[in-house]
C-alpha cells in the first residue's frame, strides 16, 4: 500500500491521526496500510476523502500495475505448438 502511505504523509498525518479520523484503532490501521488486511469498500471511500484522492489512485493503480505484470510473465512462459 505504498500509495496510500505516500498520500498520508504528503499530508502530514500519522498513522494514528488517521486511525481516529476512520474510528478505528491504530492496530488495525496498521495492518490495513501495510497490506495485511484489506479495507472495506466504505473504508476505501472513508480514507479517499480524509486524504483528498480519488479510491483509484489510492488502492486501483498499484495493485492493476501487479496484475499486468503478471499477464505479461505468463505471456512470455506460454509456448505456440
Amino acid at each position: 500500500m505504498k500509495k496510500l502511505k505516500a498520500a498520508r504523509v504528503e499530508l502530514g498525518l500519522t498513522q494514528m491521526e488517521v486511525a481516529k479520523l476512520m474510528n478505528m484503532h491504530i492496530s488495525t490501521y496498521r495492518k490495513k496500510e501495510q497490506g495485511y488486511s484489506e479495507f472495506s469498500i466504505n473504508e476505501a471511500f472513508k480514507i479517499s476523502e480524509i486524504l483528498n484522492k480519488s479510491v483509484e489512485e489510492i488502492f486501483f493503480k498499484e495493485r492493476v500495475s501487479k496484475l499486468e505484470t503478471k499477464a505479461k510473465r505468463r505471456e512470455k512462459n506460454v509456448t505456440v505448438k
